[in-house]
């Protein structure tokens, strides 16, 4: 794979899927999501 067909984001304690005020909240924050934006075509 082309490293140059990548593009990353981090989005850190800004972006959080829940409160960080419980454990269960902080265990899911612990989390990679990857999104396809788009396949080219060969």
């Amino acid at each position: 794979l082309d490293p140059e067909g990548f593009q990353y984001a981090g989005y850190a304690d800004t972006r959080p899927a829940a409160d960080n005020a419980t454990a269960e909240g902080k265990q899911k924050n612990r989390r990679v999501e990857i999104t396809v934006l788009r396949q080219l075509k060969e």
